[in-house]
This record gives structure tokens, sequence and C-alpha cells, in this order.
């Protein structure tokens, strides 16, 4: 029993490559995570220590001094906010562009490969592609239906039935596999009698 089909080994090489790209990425990440959580404690601790400030100046001033104090300490509160504030931003920002990497990344790998698939079935020969024109009458009449199933081909039914691709052509008149050869269809499958 096969656990691939041939469009999933290239899917996995795909998530492989982007696994490794994402590591790198992720690494990154985690260190811009890390330097806006370093900013984040720091403007924490300027918070507390003007709250703290604030309590001090409460207990010791007399009214005068209390009021230029407070407007000193709602300026350098409205500059701690300004700065979360920024820092929110550069992470919106990082964040979009890191996506867009990754998506970049990923439409590039699954050009490459639908590139690939299209240089590897132009490079096989209309006459190795199993195109047929002409069709014979000269296969068994005896044998089952088999409805198609995503993934098959002609070699894998004729192989798993023990017929030949050449017998289910006929039999079928499929000119081209690769477009007459559809999920849902029901095909005869000649076999010979034991």
């Amino acid at each position: 029993m096969r656990l691939f089909n041939s469009a999933s080994v290239p899917l996995f090489f795909i998530f492989c490559f982007l696994a490794t790209g994402l590591q790198g990425q992720n690494q990154e990440l985690r260190t811009s995570v890390a330097d806006l959580t370093q900013d984040v404690r720091t403007l924490d601790q300027q918070v507390r220590a003007t709250q703290f400030e604030l309590e001090l100046l409460k207990e010791n001033s007399t009214a005068g001094d209390f009021v230029d104090s407070i407007q000193s300490l709602d300026k350098r509160i409205g500059q701690i906010e300004q700065a979360l504030k920024a820092i929110r931003i550069e992470m919106a920002q990082r964040d979009k562009a890191l996506g867009e990497q990754i998506m970049s990344k990923v439409t590039e790998a699954l050009n490459d490969y639908v590139q690939s698939l299209s240089r590897a079935s132009s490079s096989v020969p209309a006459s190795k592609r199993a195109v047929q024109a002409e069709f014979s009458d000269d296969y068994p009449k005896t044998g089952l239906s088999y409805e198609v199933q995503s993934g098959d081909t002609l070699s894998q039914i004729a192989l798993k039935f023990g017929s030949s691709v050449q017998y289910i052509q006929n039999a079928n008149q499929i000119k081209d596999p690769t477009r007459d050869l559809r999920v849902g269809d029901t095909i005869f499958i000649p076999l010979r009698e034991n």
C-alpha cells in the first residue's frame, strides 16, 4: 500500500522547504518579541517609578509644588503612552511583514513546483504519453467495472487488477489518460479468464 501519491511527495518537499525557512524567521521573530518584551518591562518600571514619585510628592509637597509635580508626571505618563503606542505599531508592522514573507515563499515554492510539473509533462514526447488515436477490439471481453478514484492512473489500475494499460485504453476508448481518465468515471477492466 502506498502512503503517498505522486502529488503528495512534492508537497512534502515544499512543506520541508518552508519549515526550514520559517525556522530562521521564527528565530528572528523570537528575538524581536524578546526585544519588545524588554521594552515593555522598561516602560512598566518607568510607570511604577512615576507612580512612586507621585505618592512621595503627595506626602511631601505643598499645594503649589503638588500641581507642578502632577503636571510633570502627566507629561511623563503621556511620553510613556506614546512609547507603548509606537511599540504596538512596530509589532503590528513586523507581524505583517513576516506574513508577507511567508506568503511570498509559499507562492514561490508553488510556482516552482508548477513549472517543474509543466517542464516534466512537456519533456515527455507525445508517443510516450500513451495517447492513442485508434483503438483495437483485441482485448478480453470479460472483466469488471471500476470507478476511478482520486490519484488513479491507468498503469496503477492495470497493475491492481492484473490487466494491461492497452486493454483498458482499447475497452474504454481512452485517447489520453491524463485528460480522459476522470475521478468518478466508471470504466471496464478487461481480464483474461483463467
